[in-house]
């Protein structure tokens, strides 16, 4: 059972050790792949250059498109660019060679690139220099676009990578031809064309605006005027406009509590105030008489203080009500002052 159990473990062990030792090749490697490492035998060569802005130590060396050594080191010689770098033993590095800084991407990525400049077979000496006049700088990407802003503005964001990338291919002279990058142009620009009318549209009634706008100036210019002044009034009450909406809160909050305090009676005086409304209704005969008589009435008490800012009374009859001894009613005659008086008559 010991033996056994012992034999497991070490196997256990075996297969543990195998699976990190291939770990660690796997690191290593891709350790070395992205840091660009190489085991060959390498010369080091320098390169006087009028601009290096980008390259940085580390960045890739190529000669005809293949990596072939690194970018060692940066540093100013006498005021002027020099870079150090490394270049495999087995590629010809002849005195005629020239050198440029080139992008690698639009993210603004550079690399140096190696190319013969002519037939020459004399070799350059390991640690020779590259003078700047067989040199050249990166292309400058930013003028290079802002000259092409115009264009982009009607092109979507895909179509505007891909061109650009093809402007730089074209210019750094990486491939293609002219007439390639202009099929491209002519290919993007065609969707402006087909929108020409559209676009002449929009331009149209632009016109037409600002003219209405020229038209009106000065009216324009009194309402900019008002609407500043408006702005700088309330930017200068500010504090008193903020401390009425908190007040303006309050209130909505203390007139909401009371909504929900008499919502209960507003409820019972809702409900009465139909049967009122109900009642009116049945007996509106009756009351539209009532109020026929009304007239009648104010326009006699109305006669009252007719004669000034005192009250007329003119006795014209009196009649006198009283209650018998037996509990009924009895009427006393008229007594009348003068029944011929136009006023009694007009009473």
């Amino acid at each position: 059972m010991k033996r056994s159990s012992a034999i497991a473990v070490r196997g256990d062990l075996i297969r543990v050790g195998i699976f990190a030792v291939i770990g660690v090749v796997i690191i290593t490697l891709l350790g070395i792949q992205l840091s660009g490492t190489q085991f060959n035998d390498e010369s080091n060569y320098a390169a006087a250059f009028t601009d290096v802005s980008g390259l940085r130590a580390g960045d890739e060396v190529r000669a005809a498109g293949v990596r072939v050594g690194s970018v060692e080191d940066i540093a100013l010689a006498d005021g002027v660019p020099r870079i150090t770098f490394t270049v495999d033993k087995n590629v010809s590095m002849t005195d005629d060679v020239h050198a440029a800084v080139r992008y690698k991407n639009l993210i603004g990525d550079r690399y140096l690139e190696l190319s013969k400049a002519g037939e020459s077979i004399v070799l350059l000496a390991p640690g020779a220099t590259i003078p700047a006049t067989r040199t050249s700088p990166a292309l400058d990407l930013d003028s290079l676009l802002n000259g092409f802003q115009p264009l982009f503005q009607g092109l979507q964001p895909d179509q505007i990578n891909q061109l650009s990338q093809e402007l730089i291919t074209v210019l750094q002279g990486e491939g293609g031809t002219i007439q390639d990058l202009l099929g491209h142009i002519g290919s993007l620009t065609s969707t402006l064309a087909d929108r020409d009318q559209v676009i002449g549209s929009v331009i149209t009634n632009m016109n037409s605006v600002l003219g209405t706008v020229n038209q009106h100036g000065s009216e324009f210019s009194v309402t900019l005027s008002r609407l500043q002044q408006l702005v700088s009034g309330l930017a200068a009450d500010r504090q008193v406009l903020g401390s009425s909406l908190d007040r303006i809160a309050s209130l909505t909050g203390s007139f909401n509590t009371m909504l929900e305090q008499v919502r209960p009676s507003l409820r019972s005086t809702v409900d009465q105030f139909g049967r009122t409304i109900t009642n009116v209704d049945a007996d509106k005969g009756e009351l539209d008489q009532n109020l026929k008589d009304l007239v009648d009435f104010y326009t006699r008490a109305s006669r009252i203080g007719a004669y000034g800012s005192f009250t007329n009374a003119y006795l014209c009859g009196l009649q006198i009500k009283l209650t018998g001894p037996d509990g009924k009613t009895i009427y006393t005659p008229w007594i009348d002052s003068n029944s011929s008086s136009e006023r009694c008559r007009d009473n």
